[in-house]
C-alpha cells in the first residue's frame, strides 16, 4: 500500500481542510486564538530570560521561533 499523495489528492485534501475550517464556530476560534497568544507570549518570556541570562541576543532569537514552531504542530 503506497503511502505517495498525488498533487490532485494533496489539493483535494487542502480543501477539505480548509472547508472545515470554515465551519468553525466562533467560540472554538476565540479559544484558539487565545491559546495561540498565550502560547506566543510564554515563548517571548522564554526567549527575553534567555537573552537576559546569557547576555547574548542572538540566543533570544533563536529561542523565540519555537512557539511558532509550537503553534504550527498544534494546529
Amino acid at each position: 500500500m503506497s503511502t505517495d499523495f498525488k498533487p490532485a489528492e494533496f489539493v483535494q485534501t487542502m480543501i477539505n481542510v480548509g472547508e472545515a475550517k470554515t465551519n468553525t464556530s466562533t467560540r472554538d476560534l476565540l479559544l484558539r486564538g487565545t491559546m495561540a497568544g498565550i502560547i506566543l507570549s510564554l515563548a517571548v518570556v522564554v526567549a527575553i530570560t534567555a537573552m537576559v541570562q546569557t547576555g547574548i541576543g542572538l540566543v533570544g532569537a533563536l529561542v523565540f521561533p519555537v512557539g511558532f514552531v509550537i503553534l504550527s504542530v498544534m494546529g
